[in-house]
């Protein structure tokens, strides 16, 4: 009798911890999970947004207004969902991309590739009329002039999947 007890506690406190145990897995996954949202800073209206999981990339790419040339910013969510900016990769300096001489600048390969590491979130990008600005998401490449007019100045933020989007 003492056994069978003993034994039935057992089972049901093995059963409590393995439930317990999913609902922390649970729990992790929905908190690794995040919305990179496109947000109308004008209006501070959500034009568009993408799910996405800690770790996960995403490129911002368009021609440099000046130069002409291409210019891709390579981005990645953090486990804490901030937006850091991987890799800044350009043809040519141009007016307004980064060149501190304490970061790591690779020029081989035809390209001048920064890796600040630097966390950017939110960060602001106003839709350019002519650099043709494009996200390039998991498989799919956006147009942002598909997305708003040129001129049209975006907020790019990371928020926990269900966080708010109101301010």
């Amino acid at each position: 009798m003492k056994c069978t007890l003993w034994c039935s506690r057992l089972v049901w406190i093995l059963c409590c911890a393995a439930w317990l145990g999913m609902q922390a897995d649970y729990v992790t996954a929905a908190e690794g999970m995040y919305a990179l949202e496109l947000v109308q800073r004008s209006k501070n209206v959500v034009l568009r947004s993408f799910p996405l999981s800690s770790g996960a990339e995403f490129t911002v790419a368009y021609t440099h207004s000046s130069d002409h040339t291409p210019v891709v910013d390579r981005f990645q969510i953090t486990p804490q969902g901030n937006i850091l900016l991987l890799e800044e990769a350009f043809a040519w300096y141009g007016a307004g991309l980064a060149f501190h001489p304490h970061e790591d600048i690779d020029t081989s390969q035809g390209w001048s590739r920064t890796y600040p590491q630097r966390i950017m979130d939110p960060f602001y990008l106003r839709i350019g009329r002519v650099a043709g600005h494009t996200l390039h998401i998991r498989n799919q490449t956006i147009a942002l002039l598909d997305i708003a007019p040129g001129g049209t100045c975006l907020w790019i933020r990371a928020r926990a999947q269900g966080e708010s989007s109101h301010d």
